[in-house]
C-alpha cells in the first residue's frame, strides 16, 4: 500500500471542522461531552442564543475566547471593511461575552490577544487596535470584580492564522525578534497564564539577539539611540546601488543582493506595501537619512533609489 502525507487545508472552514473533531474526540475520550455550535458572537442576540443554550444542569463556569481575522495592509490602504472584518470576532465579540454574562462572575475569562498590540506590527494597525481592546476590557473586568486574563500571543509554528504566512512575512517576524513556538510550547505558556493575577500578559519566546536594536520589542525598557551618523556619505553610486539591494533581498528573505537586478522595478521583485515600509526603514537605518515611503514608490528600482540616496546625501554635507 502506498504511504501518503497528510496536509491540513487551506481553507479556514476545512481546517476548523478538521480541528473541531479532533478536539471533540480528545475530550470525549477523556470523558467530557462536547458540542460544537457555530454563532457569530459579533452579533449580541446570536450570544444570546449561544448562553441560553447551555444546560442547567451544565452552567457555564468559563470562557477562553480565541477567535480573530487577519486584514493586514499599511494605514493609507486600510478600509472600514477590513476594520469591521478585523474588530467584530475580537472587540465586539468580546464586548457582547462581557455584557452578557457579568451576572455569573465566571472564574474564568480569557481572551486571546496578539503581541501587534503591544509591538505594533507593520500592517497590521487593525489587529492591532482590536487586540488592544481586548486588554483594556480585561483590565475593565478585573476593576469591577470580575476574572479577566489577555494573553498577548507570538508567533504559532503549526496552527492558528500564522500558519499559512509567506516565506516574506516570515523573515520580517524573525527579523523582529520574535521565535516560532510548538503546540505544545503554547499549550504549556497557556497553563502558566491562567494562573496569573495579572490581567494581560505576553506568551511569545522572543530572540534578542536576533534584533538587538528593536525598538519594536525592547524600546519598552531602552530608550532608542540617536540615528547614527551616515557612514555613507563619501560612498558612490554604484555602492549606493549594492547597499539598495542587499536591503531589498533581505527585506524579501533572501541571502543576498546578486539575485536582483538594478534596474528592475520593485514591483516586479516581490516588493508590497509592507515590505517597502521595512526596506525605507532598513534604508534610514543604515545611511542615516530620513527617508519617506514616497521615496520607494517615486524611484521605483533600486538603481533609480541609489541614485536618489546620493542626492541626498550630498544635499545633507552641503553647508547651511
Amino acid at each position: 500500500m502506498a504511504g501518503h502525507r497528510s496536509a491540513l487545508p487551506d481553507s479556514p472552514a476545512a481546517l476548523f471542522c478538521i480541528l473541531a473533531s479532533r478536539f471533540r474526540q480528545g475530550l470525549t475520550t477523556l470523558g467530557a461531552t462536547v458540542t460544537i455550535t457555530a454563532h457569530d458572537l459579533a452579533r449580541p442576540e446570536q450570544v444570546a442564543d449561544l448562553l441560553a443554550a447551555v444546560p442547567a444542569e451544565h452552567p457555564l463556569t468559563g470562557i477562553v475566547h480565541t477567535a480573530g481575522v487577519v486584514r493586514d495592509a499599511v494605514i493609507a490602504n486600510l478600509t472600514p471593511g477590513m476594520l469591521t472584518d478585523v474588530l467584530g470576532p475580537k472587540a465586539d465579540a468580546a464586548w457582547h461575552l462581557h455584557r452578557q454574562t457579568a451576572h455569573l462572575k465566571l472564574p474564568l475569562f480569557v481572551l486571546y490577544g496578539s503581541l501587534a498590540a503591544t509591538a505594533g506590527t507593520p500592517g497590521q494597525a487593525n489587529y492591532a487596535a482590536a487586540n488592544a481592546f481586548l486588554e483594556a476590557l480585561a483590565r475593565h473586568r478585573i476593576a469591577e470584580g470580575h476574572h479577566a486574563l489577555t494573553i498577548a500571543w507570538g508567533w504559532w509554528r503549526e496552527a492558528g492564522m500564522t500558519r499559512a504566512l509567506s516565506h516574506t512575512d516570515r523573515h520580517r517576524l524573525r527579523g523582529l525578534g520574535l521565535v516560532e513556538m510548538s503546540v505544545a510550547e503554547g499549550l504549556s505558556l497557556f497553563d502558566a497564564a491562567v494562573g496569573s493575577p495579572d490581567a494581560a500578559l505576553i506568551a511569545a519566546p522572543l530572540d534578542r539577539t536576533a534584533a538587538p536594536g528593536s525598538v519594536v520589542l525592547w524600546g519598552l525598557d531602552s530608550a532608542p539611540s540617536a540615528a547614527p551618523a551616515s557612514p555613507l556619505a563619501e560612498m558612490d553610486e554604484q555602492t549606493l546601488v549594492d547597499l539598495v539591494l542587499d536591503h531589498a533581498a533581505d527585506a524579501l528573505g533572501h541571502a543576498g543582493g546578486d539575485w536582483v537586478d538594478a534596474d528592475a522595478e520593485f514591483t516586479s521583485l516581490g516588493l508590497d506595501s509592507l515590505t517597502s515600509v521595512e526596506l525605507r526603514n532598513r534604508l534610514n537605518g543604515a545611511t542615516g537619512l530620513n527617508l519617506s515611503i514616497r521615496s520607494i514608490f517615486e524611484h521605483p528600482t533600486p538603481r533609480a533609489l541609489a541614485h536618489h540616496l546620493l542626492l541626498q546625501l550630498g544635499d545633507r554635507r552641503e553647508p547651511s
